[in-house]
């Protein structure tokens, strides 16, 4: 059985999923609050890989409306390379189309009647939820 933890990285927050190919069904983890460069940012990830004995990494890829990837896509492709340089453990990354991933949630939230306040807090793990999803239901 292969574990995934699938990352929706942002400039401020990075939002974690778990899934297992076991059981098809993505959950919300939680937010790392830490910038992605960053010592603290790296500890929590590897933390969370190690308590859920991750296999693979599901990373989110910013893809425009035209299906190119952007700078931004470049950007994140290299955040990933630099991530599992730094976390001395050989993992393969998978890199998952995001978009809608964000209003995903977000509206998936709304519906659930969670407040704005809340809803920021959870937003991020839930759109790295959808993101998971996604992959797990192509595969």
């Amino acid at each position: 059985m292969k574990r995934y933890l699938a990352l929706d990285i942002g400039g401020k927050r990075t939002g974690l999923a778990l899934v297992n190919d076991e059981s098809k069904v993505a959950t919300p983890l939680m937010v790392i609050s830490q910038e992605v460069k960053s010592a603290e940012f790296i500890h929590e990830l590897l933390r969370q890989m190690n308590e859920y004995e991750i296999d693979m990494l599901l990373v989110g890829l910013p893809i425009d409306l035209k299906g190119k990837e952007s700078i931004a896509a470049t950007n994140i492709r290299n955040l990933a390379a630099s991530i599992t340089s730094r976390i001395n453990k050989n993992i393969e990354i998978i890199f998952v189309d995001e978009r809608f991933s964000t209003a995903q949630a977000e509206k998936a939230l709304k519906l659930a009647d969670v407040s704005s306040k809340n809803r920021k807090n959870m937003r991020d793990a839930h759109a790295a939820m959808v993101i998971a999803q996604s992959y797990i239901d192509s595969i």
